[in-house]
């Protein structure tokens, strides 16, 4: 079993940065590629998605217009990403994560490990994670 890490990323270089940083040092069970959605063309956002040199990376750009609402442009992006992940056999699972969620280190390692226990179960359809620090700021610094 494998799943593709999925990163929607905007116009926010400094709390991308972080995520990037915390998913770096986080043990990646089960993961096998980064799938980058950027939306628009802010050049510090591309180049720290292209500097992740740590696991496979393929990236796409988007844009809309300026009609598109937030909502919109999101849910695109995020089937952009699903399409991009399913549409190549060898991944079985998708972990999505928006460009300000900074995961713990263990954080796909339970990810993995509920898949591998519910992935037969027909009402299993997701796992949420959420931080119980909506206004905490996390600093991820390679040891």
């Amino acid at each position: 079993m494998s799943g593709a890490l999925l990163i929607l990323a905007y116009k926010r270089p400094e709390v991308l940065r972080e995520t990037v940083n915390a998913l770096m040092l986080a043990e990646k069970s089960g993961i096998n590629e980064v799938i980058v959605v950027i939306q628009g063309s802010d050049e510090e956002v591309l180049q720290i998605v292209k500097d992740i040199t740590w696991m496979k990376c393929r990236i796409f750009k988007t844009e809309y217009s300026l009609r598109t609402s937030a909502k919109e442009a999101i849910n695109r992006n995020l089937y952009t990403d699903l399409e991009i992940a399913f549409n190549n056999s060898r991944n079985d699972y998708a972990v999505v994560i928006e460009d300000d969620i900074c995961v713990s280190r263990d954080f796909f390692n339970f990810i993995y490990s509920c898949y591998t226990k519910y992935k037969e179960d027909d009402y299993f359809r997701a796992i949420n994670g959420f931080s119980l620090r909506p206004f905490y700021t996390f600093v991820a610094t390679p040891s």
